[in-house]
């Protein structure tokens, strides 16, 4: 009885607390527990007043051991936690401003490359600069729709502050693997201790059961289906080629890894092809590039003679739509022939009797 009393008086003294602008009320969860208590299945269970010194004293000791243990395992895991989050954000910012400088990048490293291939590297380093600038489009639109999902999803359970724990998640989204555990953690949090404002009668446990389930769920069609085909697609690879890619990244680099996996095994892609078309003497982008007209001699204005400098040039380009070199390569000697034949005349045709 004195334990219920106890738990009764709590609302008196720790009533609640704010988190993201958000007023948790605990009054709900001590009343939940006092019933808990109060029933007679609980009382059984509870100790005797002879053996409650005994218990009490062999919990604070377990409870020293446990804290002891604790603080250097929380260090640990906050450490590394702290320098994951750190490195991801730099990552992300310096993945941003390389993506957006890549011209000028690309603009020095084609004047170190001979004449005849600065119009390849120039589209080269453009079709590259496509392939980042796509993959952060496609991360936006990723964070854009689990943020959404999430909002969906914690609005029809009832969870509190279901929008902003929605937008807490699109944030987060940007780092890979830790974002959605981090995103997760405050939506556990008010399950746990505010229930459910949909389903006021289900115990909070359930609720904050329902929650992880659903998180699980949402992280598993996202990788399996949403990171696949929206940054695949974005950056012109197929998914399954994504999901090696990112596995194979974040075990080797770790978060770091898993974030840029997509655009570089992109990049890589691009920068293989163009190099095995060099190896095999092929055009590496025949569409893309095109050889620069020559200058055609212009006429002068009407009522206007040609100047001495302009008759040379003109001259020429008329001999050469008057008559047109056709080459006859011989099938048994293997010399060649040149005719010339005026226009309106197929080449290789006998010359026209006078």
């Amino acid at each position: 009885d004195s334990l219920i009393r106890w738990v009764q008086q709590l609302p008196q003294t720790f009533p609640g607390f704010t988190f993201l602008s958000y007023q948790v009320d605990l009054t709900p969860f001590y009343r939940e527990v006092a019933l808990e208590l109060a029933r007679p299945e609980t009382q059984s269970l509870l100790p005797s007043a002879t053996n409650l010194a005994n218990i009490v004293r062999d919990v604070i000791t377990s409870t020293m051991q446990v804290v002891s243990f604790a603080t250097v395992v929380a260090t640990s895991v906050i450490g590394r936690f702290l320098g994951s989050l750190i490195s991801g954000l730099l990552l992300i910012l310096l993945t941003f401003y390389i993506a957006n400088d890549l011209p000028k990048i690309g603009a020095r490293v084609e004047s170190f490359a001979p004449p005849a291939y600065q119009a390849e590297w120039r589209e080269l380093w453009r079709r590259t600069g496509v392939i980042w600038n796509a993959f952060f489009r496609g991360q936006i639109i990723l964070s854009a729709s689990v943020g959404v999902a999430v909002w969906l999803g914690l609005s029809i359970i009832g969870v509190p502050g279901a929008l902003a724990l929605g937008v807490l998640s699109g944030v987060l989204e940007v780092i890979p693997n830790l974002g959605p555990v981090l995103a997760a953690l405050p939506a556990l949090l008010l399950a746990l201790l505010q229930g459910s404002t949909n389903y006021p009668e289900t115990s909070h446990l359930t609720i904050m059961l329902v929650t992880i389930v659903f998180y699980i769920g949402i992280q598993q069609v996202e990788n399996l289906f949403l990171v696949p085909r929206i940054l695949g697609q974005s950056v012109g690879i197929h998914p399954a080629l994504v999901l090696v890619g990112v596995a194979a990244f974040t075990f080797q680099f770790g978060i770091l890894g898993a974030f840029v996996a997509t655009p570089t095994i992109a990049t890589l892609q691009l920068w293989f092809s163009y190099f095995h078309a060099r190896i095999l003497l092929q055009e590496p982008f025949p569409l893309a590039i095109s050889p620069e007209p020559e200058p055609q001699a212009q006429a002068p204005p009407e009522g206007e003679e040609l100047t001495e400098d302009q008759e040379a040039p003109a001259a020429i380009a008329e001999a050469t739509t008057q008559t047109t070199a056709a080459a006859h390569p011989s099938p048994w000697t293997g010399e060649v022939t040149i005719a010339r034949t005026k226009p309106g005349e197929e080449a290789g045709a006998l010359p026209a009797k006078e």
